[in-house]
C-alpha cells in the first residue's frame, strides 16, 4: 500500500512541474518575466546599489 502511495505521489509531483514549466514557457511567448519586479527606470539600479554599498 505504501508504495502505490509513493508511486503516486511521485507521479503528481512530475504533473505539478511540468504544468509549472509550460507555464513559465507560455509566460516567456508572452512577454512576461518571472520574478520579482522589474527596475521602472534607469536610475533605481544605481540607487540601489548605492544604498547596498552604504550598508
Amino acid at each position: 500500500m505504501f508504495t502505490a502511495l509513493v508511486g503516486m505521489s511521485g507521479l503528481e509531483r512530475e504533473y505539478i512541474r511540468d504544468r509549472t514549466l509550460e507555464s513559465h514557457a507560455s509566460d516567456g511567448r508572452r512577454g512576461k518575466t518571472i520574478g520579482g519586479a522589474g527596475a521602472t527606470d534607469e536610475s533605481m539600479p544605481s540607487s540601489a546599489l548605492h544604498l547596498r554599498e552604504t550598508k
